[in-house]
C-alpha cells in the first residue's frame, strides 16, 4: 500500500512542478510585457490605405496620414527611405496644401556630402530642383542624412499617375517602382 502511494505521488509531484514552471514563465513574461506607468503609448493605425496608416488622436482632435521607412533604394544599413505625412483637424483626414516629404540616406559615410538639391523627372519632363537643407546625424556606425520638404497634391497625383518618376538626390539617382508610386496615390486616397 505504500510503495501504491509513493508511485501515485511521484508522478502528480513532476505534473504540478511542471505545471508550475510554465505558470511562472507566464507571469514573469506577462510582467515583462506590460506598458509602464506614465509611458508613451504605441499608437496603432485606425485604419490602412494601401500603404499609408492613418491615425486618429482623440485628445487632440488630429487625423495624421502617413507612410513610414518605404525603402526605395539598397537595404539593411545602405539603403534610401522615403516617408510622407500630413495631419488635419477633426476624425476624417482632409488633404493639405502641401504633404510632407523626408527622403532620408542611411549608410556609413555621407552619400550626398550635403549636396542641397532633390529633383523629380516625371515621365521624362524635369521638374523644377527643391532647395533643401539636409540634417545630418553622425552616429557610431552610420550616418543619416535627411532631406525633409514639401509637394502639393497635384505634384502626388503627377508622381502617383506617372509610368516613371527618378528621384535625383546629389549625384545619387532612385527609380521609383510602381509600388512607390502607388504610396504617393495612397496618401491622397486616405483623404477620400
Amino acid at each position: 500500500m505504500r510503495k501504491t502511494i509513493i508511485t501515485t505521488l511521484i508522478p502528480c509531484c513532476f505534473f504540478l512542478l511542471v505545471n508550475s514552471w510554465g505558470t511562472l514563465a507566464l507571469i514573469r513574461q506577462n510582467r515583462q510585457n506590460r506598458i509602464p506607468p506614465n509611458s508613451i503609448p504605441i499608437a496603432t493605425p485606425s485604419r490602412m490605405v494601401g500603404q499609408a496608416a492613418v491615425y486618429y488622436f482623440p485628445k487632440s482632435d488630429e487625423t495624421s496620414v502617413d507612410v513610414l521607412n518605404l525603402t526605395i533604394w539598397g537595404k539593411d544599413e545602405d539603403r534610401i527611405d522615403l516617408e510622407m505625412s500630413y495631419s488635419t483637424q477633426g476624425p476624417k483626414p482632409r488633404l493639405p496644401d502641401a504633404i510632407e516629404i523626408d527622403i532620408s540616406s542611411i549608410a556609413k559615410s555621407h552619400r550626398f556630402k550635403g549636396n542641397s538639391r532633390v529633383e523629380f523627372i516625371v515621365d521624362g519632363k524635369k521638374w523644377k530642383p527643391i532647395s533643401v537643407k539636409p540634417q545630418i546625424l553622425d552616429g557610431s556606425s552610420f550616418v543619416s542624412e535627411d532631406y525633409v520638404f514639401s509637394l502639393s497634391a497635384e505634384q502626388f497625383r503627377q508622381i502617383g499617375n506617372a509610368r516613371s518618376v527618378v528621384v535625383k538626390l546629389g549625384s545619387a539617382e532612385v527609380n521609383l517602382s510602381e509600388k512607390h508610386r502607388q504610396a504617393f496615390l495612397d496618401m491622397l486616397r486616405a483623404a477620400e
